[in-house]
């Protein structure tokens, strides 16, 4: 079983994430990716206490299988990536297929995407080190949370 950097729970032992049900996600689409991955930034783009690109350190099993409810297929986001995680408070910076990035925090599960649809993968990590600001991102909503 996979640990859970910083804990001594397995993966297995960590609830869904808010608003997903403990099944599978649906299947990906025909060739679509059969494993979670990440987004490269090089080796290394940036070295810091604070923040990792490391896939070890980017829980992918937890959040980001494509074979499980995840984060993307909660919030009907495609190929949703980490880029970065930030090691304290482990917000992060997804970036999804179609090259948008969005920052989301697994303690409190709420998903913003970055209103700046331009920006180049380094630039947006950067942006994410120094922070966004409020005018910067729009919340995202969780289908699962809409009354119908």
């Amino acid at each position: 079983m996979k640990a859970i950097p910083g804990s001594d729970r397995d993966a297995s032992s960590v609830p869904p994430p808010a608003g997903s049900s403990a099944s599978a996600a649906d299947p990906p689409p025909s060739g679509g990716p059969t494993e979670p991955s990440h987004v490269d930034l090089g080796d290394p783009f940036y070295k810091s206490s604070a923040w990792t690109n490391d896939p070890k350190e980017l829980d992918l099993d937890v959040y980001f299988h494509p074979l499980k409810s995840n984060i993307g297929s909660q919030f009907g986001i495609p190929n949703l990536r980490p880029v970065l995680k930030e090691t304290h408070d482990e917000s992060y910076l997804l970036m999804d297929a179609n090259k948008r990035f969005y920052t989301w925090n697994p303690n409190d599960g709420n998903l913003y995407r970055v209103k700046e649809e331009a920006l180049e993968l380094k630039d947006a990590a950067t942006k994410m080190m120094n922070g966004f600001g409020t005018r910067d991102v729009e919340q995202m909503v969780n289908p699962a949370f809409i009354r119908r």
